[in-house]
């Protein structure tokens, strides 16, 4: 016995690739990241340097930011000329 046709078939759908994230977002995870450290879930140079790292390859805004990582801390800071020089670029 043979198996009926399909009356249609699926088509694939593939997601738009994501827009960049706006600075909020990224001031958000580094943020909760702030807060692992703060309550010594994320202890030493090296782990808290893969926390942020991940986020810093994931968004790549890098640039806009100035980062200290030390064994005890994570601090951040937006470059505001930076960012204000590339919304010029940008024509926003």
């Amino acid at each position: 016995m043979q198996r009926p046709a399909k009356p249609w078939t699926p088509v694939r759908f593939r997601p738009p690739p994501p827009e960049l994230p706006s600075v909020p977002t990224v001031r958000f995870r580094w943020n909760r990241v702030k807060v692992r450290v703060a309550a010594k879930k994320l202890a030493g140079a090296d782990e808290i340097g893969l926390a942020v790292g991940k986020i810093v390859n994931q968004y790549k805004v890098a640039k806009h930011f100035e980062l200290a990582v030390s064994t005890l801390s994570f601090t951040f800071e937006r470059k505001r000329a930076s960012i204000s020089a590339e919304a010029a670029l940008d024509g926003i």
